[in-house]
């Protein structure tokens, strides 16, 4: 099984211009919001994309759930 095939990149969204473009040094502690000037502490724009985040997690556990029943179908398969 590819474990590669799991991997996502999320995009991070300003809670308050909803961009997607972000500023910031390393190491990244405060971003910045490229549209509106917003600056966040990395660990609280995280948090404010939860939902976002949670969805993506459930999309991953979904697809490896289904990739591990069929692998088992394929192993028991007579």
């Amino acid at each position: 099984m590819r474990t590669d095939k799991y991997t996502r990149n999320v995009k991070l969204i300003c809670p308050t211009c909803g961009c997607t473009n972000f500023e910031y040094e390393e190491p990244v502690t405060i971003v910045r919001c490229v549209s509106c000037s917003r600056e966040f502490l990395k660990q609280d724009l995280i948090q404010a994309n939860d939902e976002n985040i949670s969805s993506h997690v459930e999309e991953i556990k979904k697809e490896l759930m289904d990739d591990i029943s069929n692998q088992f179908k394929k192993i028991f398969k007579t």
